[in-house]
């Protein structure tokens, strides 16, 4: 009787363990929806080409919202916690984690905070395109099992690029030569996309341009060339200094063939005049 009664409560406990196994993994399972998500906001570096391989990485984090209605909103936010932070560019080997101080640390570090801001400056970042994870790993209080807190983690990233090479620009004309006209025609080719491109003529100031132009105006005597480009990310280049000289011919004289054509006409006519009056007068010579 006594072993009945033994193995009775036996599995009486054995029935209850796995009850209450399955009761536990059931609230688990409702509870995921007690609170939102860590919030995560990444402020800077935005989402473009950067022209430096030094960049600050700034982001906050703060505890998700709580989406239970049955729940009071208010007690459990007061209970939640953020308890862990990294980063992780995709340039380097490891997390690095932070605190709610601005610290970092190459290990995990649990910290016990409802909301951080984080900065700090990244250095020596390949060229190229690169992206920074951002991870937050939140606790909250589970209401019906106080004990068996539950985690919630998201995450967020940001693209960008680093570009510190200029443009390389090369003049296809003018050449280094001497031209007999005063109209050159500016030809310059430029290794990549760019957001403006500009001329000095002779040391005087950039002249910005859309492409490829004619230099008119140019005096006779010697000159010289630098055509600048900027890419997206605000790098200049500038292409070699070209020398080259205007040497117009000579123009033709004429105002003075002009000038001696009608002189020649006139005394001609003079001369005509002359001769006709003679030989109607019969002028002999004689007194």
């Amino acid at each position: 009787m006594k072993r009945a009664m033994a193995l009775f409560l036996v599995l009486t406990l054995l029935i209850l363990a796995l009850v209450g196994m399955q009761s536990t993994e059931l609230v688990m399972a409702e509870s995921d929806a007690f609170a939102e998500p860590p919030v995560i906001t990444i402020v800077s570096p935005e989402n473009k080409t950067q022209a430096t391989n030094n960049i600050t990485l700034s982001f906050t984090v703060r505890v998700g919202d709580v989406i239970d209605p049955r729940i009071n909103s208010s007690e459990l936010l007061s209970m939640m916690n953020i308890n862990a932070v990294y980063y992780l560019g995709d340039w380097q080997q490891n997390r690095t984690y932070v605190d709610g101080k601005n610290n970092t640390y190459g290990d995990f570090k649990r910290i016990a905070v409802q909301s951080l801001a984080f900065s700090c400056d990244l250095t020596g970042i390949p060229e190229g395109n690169h992206v920074i994870l951002v991870q937050a790993t939140e606790e909250v209080p589970n209401p019906d099992l106080l004990l068996l807190p539950i985690e919630y983690t998201s995450y967020a990233f940001v693209n960008f690029t680093v570009d510190t090479t200029p443009p390389s620009v090369l003049i296809l004309s003018p050449e280094a030569s001497t031209y007999d006209t005063s109209e050159v025609p500016l030809d310059f080719a430029v290794n990549e996309s760019f957001s403006q491109v500009a001329y000095s003529l002779d040391g005087q100031g950039n002249v910005t341009v859309s492409g490829n132009m004619t230099l008119t105006g140019l005096s006779d005597g010697a000159h010289n060339i630098v055509v600048y480009a900027w890419d997206d990310a605000g790098n200049v280049g500038a292409s070699e200094t070209v020398h080259f000289s205007i040497k117009q011919p000579e123009a033709f004289p004429t105002l003075l063939v002009v000038a001696i054509v009608v002189i020649v006409v006139v005394v001609c006519l003079l001369l005509l005049l002359y001769f006709r009056r003679r030989r109607r007068y019969g002028y002999s010579g004689q007194f």
